[in-house]
Order: structure tokens, then sequence, then C-alpha cells
């Protein structure tokens, strides 16, 4: 009997995954309406005050203020997002919010330690071409952190929130109408292009392209985005990791 509903539950997720990858191979919406809400995006953050300068990451006033643009910012994409597929009656199955699976942990977890190497590696090629780039603001919120739920939150944000908005974002939204177009290598490569050159950061823009492309490689072959919002975290993760190990052991 056991057996019997194992093999059924397996059989359901196996549709249920089918039934999802279907919706999102083939969008109903296109990559100028992508562009629309990216851009409703940014305006209501301009309005809200969180784009643009900000206190100094590093100390305490600068780090608050960091959370706020960083939660209020994901807000924000969440409920463009939500009002996005109630307008097209879509589910989050479209953007390839399918049921998680444990191998979908396992995909993402190992290509979130080889998006965390591949990007490091290239990273530190660049600084010795180049010289060492401006450290990103949010290595400076971790390392301006002074109490325990800074760092949680920090944690929290970077581990989970930011890489589930990038990737309903980047992945969910932009690459299904871009594969559409383009088809699957096609697609991979402009949506990674697109996805480095919308963070404004040229000198990390080959590492963040790599991500960009693995990323959504991760999309393609498990036809779900959780490997890729795992892997995002744990690559998130991972750097919140280093920064503290140096700030704390090795200085």
């Amino acid at each position: 009997m056991a057996a019997k509903e194992a093999k059924e539950a397996k059989e359901a997720a196996d549709k249920s995954g089918r039934a999802a990858a279907a919706l999102w191979s083939e969008p109903e919406w296109n990559f100028w309406q992508t562009l629309f809400l990216l851009l409703i995006n940014y305006l209501a953050l301009f309005l809200f005050g969180w784009l643009g300068a900000q206190p100094y990451p590093g100390e305490r006033a600068g780090v608050v203020e960091y959370l706020i643009r960083g939660f209020g910012g994901a807000f924000v994409t969440f409920a463009l997002l939500s009002l996005f597929l109630r307008l097209k009656k879509l589910t989050p199955a479209a953007l390839g919010l399918d049921r998680p699976r444990f191998s979908h942990a396992l995909s993402g977890i190992g290509g979130g330690f080889i998006l965390f190497l591949l990007a490091g590696l290239s990273g530190y090629l660049i600084s010795l071409l180049f010289g060492e780039p401006d450290t990103q603001n949010f290595a400076l919120a971790v390392e301006g952190s002074d109490s325990w739920w800074q760092l949680a939150a920090l944690l929290l944000l970077g581990s989970v929130i930011a890489p589930l908005q990038e990737e309903l974002m980047f992945r969910g939204l932009a690459y299904p109408p871009l594969r559409k177009m383009y088809g699957p290598a096609g697609g991979m490569a402009r949506s990674a292009v697109f996805f480095a050159l919308i963070h404004f950061d040229l000198p990390r823009f080959l590492p963040i392209l790599i991500g960009g492309f693995l990323l959504c490689r991760l999309f393609e072959r498990s036809r779900s985005l959780w490997p890729s919002i795992i892997a995002h975290g744990v690559w998130n993760g991972l750097m919140v990791a280093i920064v503290v190990i140096q700030r704390d052991f090795l200085n």
C-alpha cells in the first residue's frame, strides 16, 4: 500500500513538473513586457527613495539603510510579480515555481559551489589584470554589521530573499521569452548578458555574466526555478561566510 502511494505521489510530481515546464517554455508574455515590469519596479524604488546614493554601508546607519532598501525592494518586486500573474491569469508555475523536489536541492547546492568557485576565479583574474575593484555594498554591510540580528538579517536577505527575487525576475520572467525567440542556447546567452548589464557593475561584469549563464542553465536543465534559487542562495551565503571569516578571524 505504501509503495503504491509512493508511486502515485511520484507520478503526480512528474506530471506537475511537466505541466510547469510547459507553462514557462511557452510564455504568455514577451520580453518587452518584462522590460516594462522592470521599469515599473525601478520607478517604484526611486519613488520610495531606495535608488541612488546611500549612507556608507560599513557603518551602523548604512547597514540599517541597506536592509531597508533590500527588503523593501524585494517586497515591491514580489508585489509587482503577483499583480502580473493575476492580470495574466497565471500561477507561479508559469515562472518555474513548481513543486520542489530533493533533486532540486542537490543540484542547487552543487551548482552554488560551482558558481562560487567560477565567479571567484574570474574575479581574481580580473583583479590581476585591472586591479582590485571597489568592495560591493553587500560585503561592506556584512563587514559593518555589529550585532547578531544584523548579520542574520543580511544572511536572510542575501541567501533567501534576494535569490528568490532575482531568479523570479531574471530567470523566471526574462528567460522564457528570450528562449522562445532565440532557442535555449541563444536565450541563455542573452539572458546572462541582460543579467550582467542590469547590475550596473562593470568591474564584475564577467563574474555576473558567468553566474547568470550557469543559473539559467540550471533552470533549463531542471525545468524548475528551485535549483537556480538554491544555487544563487548558496553562492551568496558562501560570500557572507568568507567576509565574516576575514573580518573576525583573519584581521
